[in-house]
């Protein structure tokens, strides 16, 4: 009789515990996925940081954070990535109650682009390890990979010969009259150049910037049609890192630069495109524009993603 009643008891706390998982099991629990920094350069190391917190009385014996990233992230600790189209990573916890959890994922993000995490699966199980339960938690986390950085000599020599006898015209000193716009300020820049009501307002320092009696503006064209089926990504993605390159070469001169490209934004669909512009808020917008350039496997990536 009193093994009969141990079980019995025993039935009844697996009854009792598993009503209060099933109905309880992920009230107060949250999970956060964010980047460390929003931009990197392409092979740069990264870290994606996951945090998770059980605010309840009831703890989470194994707790899986699923989560799906693109296959260019390269994790450290790979053999919790399972690579297919995409990445599937499993991080394991073991929550206890009112406790929160923050994990670092270093990588090497390996190719250009624009990654977001839309979403991370939760699957728990309670004390007897029985389930699973299963919750879904929106996330709304983004980065940018910019192109990689490439040697800039031949770069400069082919920005000078565009430049050419318009070069050698280009004024020294700016025209006062000729008002073209306001920048972010760089210790290049005199104190006579500042904007003070621009800085009340921004609270950074603005300088203004003037027309040069003899303007040169950079206009920068890229074709990323493919031509073929055949058509080689690396080829697609080096027309952009010079691309980068270039503008980059113009606006650090002070050289108003716009690009121009046929190749679909990852997010709009439309071509990419930037107007004219410069200083380094400028090649930032430039660079984050390139990276949302889509060919070949990015847009399938996109497809799969709506």
């Amino acid at each position: 009789m009193m093994v009969f009643g141990i079980m019995t008891a025993l039935a009844a706390v697996l009854v009792v515990q598993r009503l209060f998982y099933q109905w309880f099991w992920d009230r107060g629990l949250e999970a956060k996925l964010y980047f460390q920094g929003k931009r990197l350069w392409e092979g740069e190391q990264g870290e994606l940081v996951e945090v998770v917190e059980n605010r309840k009385f009831l703890p989470l014996a194994v707790l899986h954070v699923n989560v799906q990233v693109d296959r260019s992230f390269l994790f450290f600790d790979d053999a919790q990535t399972a690579v297919s189209d995409q990445a599937y990573r499993r991080d394991i916890f073991a929550l206890l109650p009112w406790q929160r959890i923050t994990r670092t994922l270093p990588f090497t993000a390996s190719k250009r682009g624009y990654y977001q995490c839309k979403q991370v699966e939760l699957v728990g199980r309670d004390l007897f390890f029985e389930g699973p339960y299963v919750k879904k938690q929106e996330q709304k986390e983004a980065l940018y990979v910019y192109p990689r950085k490439i040697s800039p000599e031949p770069v400069q020599a082919a920005c000078s010969k565009m430049q050419g006898e318009f070069w050698n015209r280009y004024s020294l000193f700016e025209d006062p009259l000729s008002f073209s716009g306001i920048r972010d300020y760089e210790p290049k820049d005199s104190f006579r150049q500042i904007n003070w009501k621009a800085f009340t307002r921004a609270g950074s320092l603005k300088v203004n910037v003037y027309e040069h009696a003899a303007m040169i503006k950079g206009e920068i064209l890229l074709n990323l049609k493919e031509e073929t089926a055949w058509t080689e990504e690396v080829l697609l993605e080096s027309v952009i890192r010079l691309g980068a390159a270039a503008a980059g070469q113009w606006i650090n001169q002070g050289i108003p630069t716009s690009i121009y490209t046929n190749g679909p934004d990852v997010v709009t669909g439309e071509a990419v495109q930037v107007e004219e512009g410069a200083g380094a808020e400028h090649m930032e917008t430039v660079l984050k524009a390139l990276s949302r350039i889509g060919i070949k496997a990015d847009r399938k990536w996109k497809e799969g993603q709506e």
